[in-house]
């Protein structure tokens, strides 16, 4: 960050569980992304609760607009870290901007669509505003250029409207 400070980074943070390693190596993976390695970005931060001082952690996510990429069905596969095991409701919680993404889509044969439905069926308490603010999420704090982010969000926002309109006026 320091030689190339205006390059958006995205990393991998906090993919890690007790099973995979040492207690004392689950404590400071994604504040070293987000305070050292300043990204905008990170993927997984299924550790969270491991971390030193998460509260800290979050709340300087939150001053930086930090993105959470959230992989659940991947993190199941590969981590074994189920939906009722995931730090996902703390980071809604605080207000982080999070991504609903795939990972590894070939091999773990998943879509995006897929990712969204472990969300509603694990997290009842989202709303479909909710799922509306993840789709415009994965826009806003995607690294295109700012014309294209606004060209998008605007697309997908018209499409959105389309489809409640169509689902407002059928016949039930």
């Amino acid at each position: 960050h320091l030689r190339f400070p205006k390059v958006k980074l995205a990393l991998h943070a906090g993919e890690l569980t007790r099973q995979l390693v040492e207690e004392e190596h689950l404590k400071f993976h994604i504040n070293l992304a987000v305070r050292e390695a300043k990204a905008l970005r990170i993927g997984h931060g299924v550790d969270l609760l491991e971390e030193t001082s998460y509260e800290e952690i979050l709340d300087l996510m939150r001053l930086n607009n930090t993105a959470v990429e959230i992989l659940l069905d991947s993190n199941k596969f590969i981590l074994n870290v189920g939906t009722n095991q995931h730090p996902f409701l703390k980071y809604w919680e605080a207000e982080l901007p999070i991504v609903l993404a795939t990972d590894d889509p070939a091999l773990l044969r998943i879509r995006l669509s897929d990712q969204y439905l472990a969300a509603a069926r694990a997290f009842n308490t989202l709303k479909y505003s909710d799922f509306k603010q993840l789709a415009f999420n994965s826009i806003k704090y995607s690294f295109l250029a700012e014309h294209e982010i606004l060209d998008l969000l605007n697309k997908l926002n018209a499409a959105f409207i389309e489809f409640e309109d169509r689902i407002l006026t059928e016949k039930h």
